[in-house]
């Protein structure tokens, strides 16, 4: 089997960033950076009942949407895996994941894909994530290969911000140094023994950087690394206000502060270490924009924020709305989502921790003993479910539809 080849045209992708084609009437699934438009000679894997699983070996027409690769670590042995569309036209891409959507919703939801409004695109899609995060293997900084607990050691990144990808080198200057291998206090292992990760948050907003090493539990001292960081991330025009020691029980701030600050149109948000937060800030507000024109708000109209993260969607409606109760299952992002509707003079929103399908259930039936959140949620208007990708749950999905919440436009 492993001689075998065989030839197809690539007409779509999996949700995994795998080629989609036929041979013989079976669907194959291709990994090797394939994507739409492709025809390739590839190397079937394993054979299943219903499809194929195979590795392209080489592309012999190669599809009218391809260009050249803007990332050195989207092909080869260092491959990453993170952009396997790297290597095709970004207006392509707009339109395959137009389709996927409309296509899922579709056969899944029973949606009228007509319905399904274009995708709005970005003008620049470079250097715009406000949240990276890098594993460590020793000496080697990077993400990790598709698929596997392999370190693909980086010099950058295309699509992190010019700050984060100086952390990275810096980092990785400091883990082949002698200090980097010398031991820590007492210990016996240098930090490049303990480091995990390395996660970096900048706000494009006010140019705030933190930087986070997750390790093993070991106290670490970085005094020396935070000041090389420092002067890295200056270089690069931004400023680096915190550095954050996390060993999986506590979080310290090792240098500066707990916290950055950022904003998204006029709203200002305190960023904690573990804070939930869009990674695309430049199209966070595009979609909050988006979200407030389908609220259609008129004032004094009451809403559910449920799934709610951070609370960003919420407190941006807040405004113009009546009262906001979110709902959160992480502590901590509700304690981010209470502190920032203090920063910013919010009195009518509130946020709760616990499980939306359990919370609002008791809110309904007064269990909370709060009659301003009993109203709230059984006079609601207007319902963001924002949840994760488990999506929402039937229990929560039967209470909102009993609630009837008075959608624009009814």
């Amino acid at each position: 089997m492993s001689e075998e080849r065989i030839e197809l045209e690539i007409f779509d992708l999996s949700h995994k960033g795998r080629g989609i084609g036929k041979h013989d009437g079976i669907i194959v699934f291709v990994s090797g950076g394939v994507i739409p438009g492709d025809k390739v000679t590839a190397r079937p894997i394993k054979k299943k009942k219903r499809h194929i699983e195979a590795e392209s070996l080489w592309i012999d027409v190669p599809s009218p949407y391809r260009c050249e690769s803007f990332c050195p670590y989207s092909e080869g042995e260092k491959k990453c895996g993170g952009c396997p569309l790297a290597s095709m036209e970004y207006e392509a891409q707009i339109g395959l994941k137009e389709k996927q959507v409309k296509d899922k919703l579709s056969r899944i939801g029973g949606v009228d894909p007509q319905k399904v409004r274009d995708i709005i695109p970005m003008e620049d899609p470079f250097a715009y994530r406000n949240k990276a995060v890098m594993a460590v293997d020793g000496d080697s900084v990077g993400f990790r290969s598709a698929g596997s607990h392999t370190v693909v050691d980086c010099e950058g990144c295309s699509i992190q911000t010019p700050a984060a990808n100086a952390v990275f080198l810096t980092l990785k200057e400091f883990l082949t140094s002698a200090q980097g291998k010398a031991t820590l206090g007492a210990g016996e292992k240098g930090l490049s023994d303990i480091l995990q990760s390395v996660t970096v948050r900048t706000s494009l907003a006010t140019g705030e950087v933190m930087v986070i090493l997750k390790t093993t539990g070991e106290t670490v001292d970085v005094e020396s690394l935070a000041y090389m960081l420092d002067d890295a991330v200056y270089e690069s025009e931004y400023s680096l206000e915190s550095v954050i020691t996390d060993d999986g029980k506590e979080v310290r701030a090792v240098a500066g502060k707990l916290t950055i600050n950022d904003m998204i149109g006029d709203m200002k948000l305190e960023l904690s270490p573990r804070s939930f937060y869009q990674v695309n800030p430049v199209m966070t507000k595009v979609l909050y924009d988006k979200v407030k024109e389908y609220a259609d708000l008129k004032g004094g109209e009451n809403i559910l924020d449920l799934y709610c993260g951070g609370g960003s969607i919420g407190l941006y409606l807040a405004g113009e709305g009546g009262y906001v109760v979110g709902v959160e299952s992480v502590r901590d992002a509700v304690i981010d989502a209470n502190r920032n509707a203090v920063i910013n003079g919010i009195i009518n929103a509130r946020f709760i921790c616990g499980k939306a399908e359990d919370v609002l259930p008791e809110l309904i039936n007064g269990g909370s003993g709060d009659e301003v959140l009993h109203r709230t949620a059984c006079d609601s208007d207007i319902v963001i479910l924002d949840p994760p990708r488990s999506g929402v749950d039937k229990v929560l999905l039967e209470t909102i539809a009993d609630v009837r919440p008075l959608w624009p436009g009814t």
